[in-house]
């Protein structure tokens, strides 16, 4: 074995000089593809609390705008959730809290935002996310589908490819274009909500600071 390390001792050498070789020729592509697989892009809330977001869906099939103006509205402990204004008693796990998120949005009624993916950054960098499916169990009621839109007036729906138009709803079922959605996330017992975090195709977010 011994003599078998001196006579590749050449070539085992530049082994490394070939990998860091082949990364940097590849450089663009590992940039692209790290790049695209978390949240990096955050657009944040100006002095008055609101996030203009701007961003586009395209997955080769159909493409459509995201926009909406997001603000927080507020963030508070739960022991429950509340649907068409009943109080609904939940289990979660017992090293968990569950917070309350609620948001205000003003959109165009013709854009879709329900699929949308909502998630609390904790002060110490900490990161949960609304999940489907979600930890948080309700005995007798449906927690909302969607974090960005009312569920019974949700917007125009992105169609199954191959089609490529949004299918929009009728008149009296259009999105407002003023409204409040709340939500609710499932975090760590000692987790101090610092951001909220929204976003619908990474890397690009809508960062919502929690004061």
């Amino acid at each position: 074995m011994t003599g078998w390390w001196r006579r590749n001792r050449i070539g085992l050498a530049l082994v490394p000089v070939a990998l860091v070789g082949a990364l940097a020729g590849n450089a663009s592509r590992l940039n692209d593809y790290w790049w695209a697989i978390d949240l990096h892009a955050h657009q944040s809330a100006g002095a008055d609390g609101v996030v203009h977001f701007r961003d586009h869906f395209d997955d080769g099939h159909v493409r459509y705008p995201i926009e909406a103006d997001i603000s927080l509205v507020s963030v508070k402990r739960a022991t429950g959730v509340t649907i068409d204004g009943a109080s609904h008693p939940v289990s979660i796990p017992d090293d968990s809290q569950l917070w309350e998120v609620t948001t205000h949005w003003v959109a165009d009624p013709a854009i879709a935002l329900d699929l949308c993916t909502l998630g609390i950054e904790g002060t110490d960098g900490r990161y949960w996310e609304r999940s489907q499916p979600d930890p948080i169990q309700v005995n007798d009621a449906m927690i909302p589908y969607s974090a960005c839109a009312p569920d019974a007036t949700p917007g125009p729906i992105p169609p199954i490819p191959p089609k490529t138009q949004l299918v929009q709803p009728a008149p009296e079922d259009a999105r407002p274009r003023s409204y409040d959605v709340t939500t609710w996330v499932v975090t760590a017992k000692d987790a101090v909500p610092g951001e909220i975090r929204i976003w619908w195709v990474k890397p690009a977010y809508a960062a919502l600071p929690v004061r």
